[in-house]
C-alpha cells in the first residue's frame, strides 16, 4: 500500500512508422499499471471490475481478467511534411484512479522529447480532454448520449476544454478530485504543422510521462 505522498509515473509515447513523406502517428505505452495511473494499452491493468470501457474505448477493449485488449481506441493522426494537420483520430491515453484519495489526484502530463520534436514539427497544439465516472463505467461515449463517461466540468470548465499541450508549454496539470475514475484522453482536432517526416534526431512522436500526487 502506498503513501499519499506517493508518486504514481507513466511514461507513453506515439509511435509514427515511415512512408515517403508522410507518416501515420498511433498510440503506444511503455510502463505497468501503477499506484494510480493505469496507461492505456495491450495487456495492462485496469483498477477495477467497474470499469469495463472508456470514453472512447468500448467494452471489446477490456477483457474478462481487467486488461486493455489489443482493440483500444488511442490517439492518431497522419503528419505530412510541409502540411498542416490536426488530430484526426480521437482516443484514450490514461485511466486514473482516484477513488481511495483521501482529497484529490494532482496530474502532470509532461512532453519530455521537445527538442526533438522540433525537429519534425514546427508547432503543435495537442486536446487534452478530462472525462469521467463514479461507478459501473461500462459504456464508451459521453453520458449526453448513453455513455458512462462525461466531461468533468470540475476539472476543466466546459469553456475551456480541451486544454492543449503545446511545443512553447510541454505541461498540462490537472486536480482530480477524489471518488471516481478518470480518463485522460487525446480529443480530435487541435492543429500541428509538420516540417519533416526524416530530420536527423528528429521524432514524429511525442513522449508523454504522467506524474500522479495524491493530496
Amino acid at each position: 500500500m502506498v503513501s499519499v505522498a506517493a508518486l504514481a509515473v507513466l511514461a507513453s509515447a506515439l509511435g509514427v512508422s515511415f512512408l515517403a513523406d508522410s507518416g501515420t502517428a498511433s498510440l503506444s505505452v511503455t510502463g505497468g499499471s501503477n499506484n494510480f495511473v493505469y496507461p492505456v494499452a495491450n495487456g495492462n491493468l485496469v483498477p477495477s471490475t467497474n470499469v469495463t470501457a472508456l470514453r472512447y474505448t468500448a467494452a471489446t477493449g477490456i477483457n474478462a481478467s481487467h486488461q486493455f485488449t489489443a482493440s483500444v481506441t488511442t490517439p492518431g493522426w497522419t503528419p505530412v511534411a510541409g502540411s498542416a494537420g490536426s488530430v484526426t483520430t480521437a482516443g484514450d491515453l490514461a485511466l486514473v484512479d482516484a477513488t481511495t484519495v483521501a482529497n484529490a489526484i494532482v496530474l502532470n502530463v509532461y512532453i519530455t522529447n521537445l527538442s526533438a520534436l522540433q525537429q519534425d514539427y514546427s508547432s503543435y497544439s495537442l486536446p487534452i480532454n478530462v472525462y469521467s465516472c463514479a461507478s459501473s463505467c461500462s459504456t464508451s461515449g459521453p453520458s449526453t448520449s448513453g455513455g458512462s463517461w462525461a466531461q468533468d466540468t470540475n476539472v476543466l470548465a466546459s469553456a475551456s476544454a480541451p486544454t492543449y499541450l503545446t511545443n512553447s508549454s510541454g505541461v498540462v496539470t490537472l486536480r482530480l478530485p477524489t471518488g471516481k475514475y478518470y480518463d485522460i484522453a487525446m480529443d480530435s482536432g487541435g492543429a500541428l504543422y509538420c516540417i519533416s517526416t526524416t530530420a536527423s534526431g528528429g521524432s514524429l512522436s511525442p513522449s508523454f510521462y504522467f506524474v500522479a500526487t495524491a493530496t
